[in-house]
């Protein structure tokens, strides 16, 4: 086994005791998924304790300290691990062509809007009323965008306010890259 893979195991073994002790989760496994437009994606695989888990207080628990390699991309809720992994639809046709998240901050917007959509991908020009976006799944993005990009925006204005009328995560990118252009 070479000194990288020991590397990345033992940061996957620390990420997932992390999860375990912030959240309570049953049980949980991280496992690597190719979405059909070839993007490789982090996606652990929980079971619930008795209570239900919110995937808000477990990007919070990873996103403290964890270095971004070692951090799912999704979080999928099993019976058991043994389960297989379900992202979701597939994208759905639309007028934009796919463009990949390049960049640690444009996947997690991707990554979000499409857990939120229940999708396997939404790309960075797709605009997410489009795929059936509304006013209470987009207030739950902003709140997971809000947890888990909290260490990247630096704008004035708070999050929430500055990503009003933002249509697609290319949009939401821009205020997290550039806040002082969106104040």
């Amino acid at each position: 086994m070479t000194d990288n893979l020991k590397k990345d195991i033992t940061v996957l073994d620390q990420v997932i005791n992390e999860i375990r002790a912030a959240t309570g989760l049953a049980d949980l496994r991280m496992e690597r998924h190719r979405t059909r437009f070839g993007r490789d994606l982090l996606v652990a695989k929980c079971v619930a304790a008795r209570e239900s888990a919110d995937t808000i207080k477990l990007r919070l628990a990873v996103a403290a300290g964890t270095e971004s390699a070692a951090r799912p991309a999704r979080y999928v809720f099993v019976e058991s691990l043994d389960d297989p992994v379900a992202l979701g639809d597939p994208r759905p046709p639309t007028s934009a062509m796919y463009r990949m998240p390049a960049t640690e901050v444009e996947s997690t917007v991707a990554d979000i809007w499409a857990e939120v959509l229940g999708l396997e991908e939404v790309g960075l020009d797709d605009d997410v009323y489009e795929f059936g976006a509304d006013s209470l799944l987009t207030v739950e993005a902003v709140l997971r965008l809000s947890a888990a990009l909290a260490g990247s925006y630096r704008g004035e204005t708070p999050f929430e306010l500055a990503v009003l009328g933002a249509r697609t995560p290319a949009a939401f990118v821009a205020v997290v890259e550039a806040p002082e252009a969106h104040a």
